[in-house]
């Protein structure tokens, strides 16, 4: 079913599907905010390594700023992503 879904997308933005499965690991494994990043390209839908780095690290400062930049909804899904609590 996930494969599908991808392809699907793939096909409907016309973007390879190896590069629509990468995307779908930035954005949390989170189907809404891959195809709202595939409509919109907005950058802040993405996570970094140097992003989760942070998360992970538990960086007070970066924490505070990604959820001002991200939303507090988005640092915790995130978090809860790279914790394997998804």
């Amino acid at each position: 079913v996930e494969n599908r879904k991808l392809r699907n997308l793939a096909n409907k933005y016309k973007i390879a599907f190896n590069e629509v499965a990468l995307i779908f690991r930035r954005v949390s494994y989170d189907y809404a905010d891959l195809e709202e990043f595939l409509k919109r390209k907005d950058a802040k839908l993405l996570w970094t390594e140097e992003e989760d780095g942070d998360l992970l690290e538990n960086n007070h400062t970066a924490i505070k700023y990604l959820k001002i930049l991200k939303g507090e909804d988005r640092v915790q899904k995130r978090m809860n992503y790279l914790m394997g609590n998804l």
